[in-house]
């Protein structure tokens, strides 16, 4: 495990700080391939599935508001309002 210095956590704010300690505390124990299974479990990695597998291309551009999905029994799910106010947000459509 890399180890982090003093001076490298005073750079992240309170809330960036949470953030991580959730997703080790979710994430922490997984392998690195049991990691990848789980995340192509998401639409966003699906819907690119065919090129990804026959090599044509490693990665692909995907829309913020694609970020948004959320998957059953997922420890990153939000209640549905703020996943409302979250893509009004990174769409820009506030009318």
């Amino acid at each position: 495990k890399p180890s982090i210095s003093t001076d490298e956590l005073d750079m992240l704010s309170e809330t960036d700080i949470e953030a991580l300690d959730f997703v080790i505390q979710e994430f922490g124990s997984m392998t690195q391939w049991q990691l990848r299974d789980y995340t192509h479990k998401y639409p966003e990695w699906h819907q690119h599935e065919g090129i990804f597998n026959s090599a044509r291309k490693k990665r692909e551009a995907i829309s913020n508001e694609e970020l948004l999905s959320l998957l059953d029994n997922d420890p990153l799910t939000v209640p549905e309002e703020h996943l409302k106010e979250s893509w009004l947000i990174l769409t820009g459509n506030f009318d």
